[in-house]
């Protein structure tokens, strides 16, 4: 029987930077021009199969400490991670604040990077959530802010604005959703490096991808370097898997 793992959608949203600067335009900012640094405000998070959304903010810095412990917690307690460039942002940006409160690492768990799996199987015209939520038409496409068009939704959270605050979260939320929508399209194309959310004990009788349990469908075999081995593909998610060796 295959065995799920622990499978954590991840989004989160962090504070701007207040600089000090003489002029307008494009210039170099240096970090002793800094006012008030970057923070985290909030987060996303939903375990794979389940609905119930976990949701935290920390709408002052005294705040955030308690919502980072929090999410600790589901770092520690997920076997994978999937974010929406997460490898570049959220992962490191979460260590940062981890780290500057002096948390110890949370036990390892394995990245699943929607935006590195989307660049690396096909060339849409964007790769970003906005745009792939949009093009295939999924429930949960990407918001806007509308009510805070671009820059100033930020603004008004360092004004303490409750309905930007209420727009953060619906923007928050929606991004999770929306992310675990494209992971259910992409994941067949998924590479075999990608880590797999089935633990599996019969590559022919059961899927890593979607957990499908039943006879894979046989390929030709595959020439390795120095032996061949059997390919199956899922009938329920399309995915491909080697199995045994053959001679």
């Amino acid at each position: 029987m295959v065995k799920q793992n622990k499978v954590l959608s991840l989004d989160i949203e962090t504070s701007d930077m207040l600089v000090s600067v003489f002029r307008l335009g494009k210039q170099v900012v240096r970090s002793e021009q800094i006012v008030d640094d970057w923070r985290l405000l909030c987060y996303t998070a939903k375990w794979l199969g389940n609905k119930k959304i976990i949701y935290d903010e920390a709408r002052t810095e005294k705040t955030e400490k308690f919502i980072l412990k929090k999410l600790w917690k589901l770092l520690d307690e997920a076997d994978i991670i999937i974010t929406q460039n997460g490898t570049i942002f959220d992962a490191k940006r979460i260590n940062a604040r981890l780290i500057y409160y002096g948390f110890t690492p949370p036990s390892p768990y394995k990245h699943y990077d929607l935006l590195t799996l989307t660049r690396r199987v096909a060339d849409f015209t964007s790769h970003s959530q906005a745009y792939l939520t949009h093009k295939l038409k999924v429930k949960h496409r990407k918001l806007l802010h509308e009510k805070f068009a671009g820059r100033r939704l930020w603004m008004e959270i360092r004004k303490g604005n409750k309905n930007a605050w209420r727009e953060m979260k619906a923007y928050n939320i929606d991004d999770v959703l929306g992310m675990e929508e494209l992971y259910y399209i992409f994941r067949s194309w998924a590479p075999n490096y990608f880590p797999k959310v089935y633990d599996m004990t019969d590559e022919e009788y059961e899927c890593g991808t979607c957990g499908y349990e039943g006879k894979m469908r046989e390929g030709e075999p595959r020439k390795a370097k120095k032996f061949k081995y059997r390919q199956h593909t899922c009938p329920a998610c399309g995915s491909w898997q080697p199995g045994r060796k053959v001679k």
